[in-house]
């Protein structure tokens, strides 16, 4: 008999006892009250015998788990509850990342860097959608094509010190240079993410502090809408815990200055004089986040040796961006409680690169060896809502822009806009399936304009 079920019995024959009894007293039942008060007082021993059995039990259990944990030798490897390694002396190390392939079909207009690549197609880049001005190998309709190249493979490890712990993180994907489509497709692996932490300092290589990743939006597309910032870049950062869900940072990141020279007669090559300084604000809450950054930056030419137009300028730029995201039923019990708007805004004078497609249009030289820092904005927003639990979509508009100068040329990019809408069912959580569309819009100085169409269908498996 169980311990409740030991319970139960105690208490309906001490009801019967105390209660029951006087009114019987008089009646000739069979039953007599000591017959019951001794069913009574043997549930009792029995109740007192149960639990003094379960605590012993509970304690030769505790005593087991803390000899065996005691009895592990300090070289062998663990495994956590999480599917980390604990390695001997504390550090638990983390294998993750996902196995993605992609079916893409663009039914007008493939953007391509060569215009000949089809591998040049797998993301999207909306600076190269052809415009009419553009050579007419590039504007190719109807063209397909199947890839696994954003698969991912990541490292993370945690040590404990007096100090607090020690992190590493190591990412890969394979979208490096290499392979042919006509036989192995073997892409190579390709850095993208290699840092350590360590009381509150970030050191290596990570997507850049003026970038805002969680407010990015759930897209299959591998590049995102116009306007983002996708960049990441060696650097040293620092981050401060102000409490109450704000945090400030500070980060020197890798220069590479990004100027437009086709107007120039001689050689004008880029140098980077001193690192980037990126500064900002975070607020963590319930509802989302909401962050501000500011950006100041340095950007330089000079001549190749021998040249005889000599180019020795430089500009400084500056640039801020403000991006949340917001959970507008945070409070709700429904599926939709997980929707969530995004949005972001940013722009500068000589950012450049950190506007996806400002990239080589932070500054422009002239055809009297100056330098013109270059004013280019962006952004985007959009809305994910949850259908159910693991099936969702994304709506998302993305634009970008730059201020070209008279003396660029007329097929100088000037202007970008994008959409992607989306539906990702997860039947898993491991599991990613969903489809998406893609329309994308060019435009140049001549003010020519060039139009995208794609279709994406995509399959992630996560471990």
């Amino acid at each position: 008999m169980s311990k409740s079920q030991l319970c139960v019995a105690a208490s309906v024959l001490a009801l019967s006892v105390g209660m029951g009894a006087p009114a019987h007293a008089q009646e000739s039942s069979g039953v007599s009250l000591q017959a019951l008060q001794d069913q009574v007082n043997s549930l009792q021993k029995q109740l007192v015998q149960l639990q003094a059995a379960q605590e012993k039990s509970a304690k030769a259990v505790a005593t087991g788990r803390r000899a065996a944990k005691e009895a592990t030798p300090s070289n062998v490897v663990t495994v956590d509850e999480k599917g980390a390694f604990k390695l001997p002396g504390g550090t638990t190390i983390k294998i993750g990342g996902y196995v993605k392939a992609d079916a893409i079909h663009d039914l007008s207009n493939r953007p391509t860097v060569t215009g000949t690549t089809s591998a040049d197609s797998d993301v999207t880049n909306f600076v190269t959608i052809p415009t009419s001005n553009d050579n007419v190998l590039g504007r190719r309709h109807n063209a397909t094509r199947f890839d696994a190249r954003q698969s991912r493979i990541n490292i993370t490890s945690s040590t404990p010190t007096a100090y607090g712990p020690v992190g590493v993180v190591i990412e890969t994907d394979f979208f490096g240079t290499g392979g042919t489509a006509l036989t192995t497709n073997s892409y190579g692996v390709r850095l993208r993410r290699a840092f350590g932490t360590f009381y509150g300092f970030l050191i290596g290589q990570e997507w850049t502090s003026f970038g805002d990743n969680a407010q990015s939006p759930e897209l299959l597309d591998f590049n995102g809408p116009a306007g983002q910032t996708a960049m990441r870049q060696a650097q040293i950062r620092y981050t401060y815990d102000l409490k109450d869900g704000n945090t400030v940072f500070a980060a020197l990141e890798n220069p590479e200055s990004d100027v437009d020279t086709t107007s120039t007669s001689a050689t004008a090559t880029t140098i980077n004089h001193y690192p980037d300084l990126i500064a900002g604000w975070k607020h963590q809450a319930g509802w989302g986040h909401f962050g501000l950054r500011g950006l100041v930056r340095n950007n330089a030419v000079k001549s190749s040796p021998g040249d005889a137009s000599v180019y020795d300028d430089e500009t400084w730029g500056y640039g801020l961006a403000a991006s949340g995201r917001f959970k507008p039923f945070v409070d709700e019990k429904a599926a939709y409680a997980k929707d969530s708007f995004m949005f972001l805004i940013q722009g500068g004078t000589g950012i450049g690169r950190y506007v996806a497609e400002g990239v080589s249009l932070a500054a422009a030289t002239d055809s009297s060896k100056n330098l013109h820092a270059l004013t280019t904005w962006g952004g985007n927003v959009g809305y994910q809502h949850f259908w159910a639990d693991g099936l969702r979509s994304s709506v998302v508009y993305g634009h970008s822009q730059t201020t070209l100068k008279s003396f660029m040329p007329a097929g100088a990019h000037k202007r970008s806009d994008s959409v992607h809408a989306n539906l990702i069912w997860s039947p898993v959580p491991s599991v990613d399936l969903g489809f998406e569309y893609c329309w994308g819009r060019a435009e140049d100085k001549n003010n020519a304009e060039g139009f995208m169409n794609r279709l994406q269908a995509s399959a992630a498996y996560r471990f």
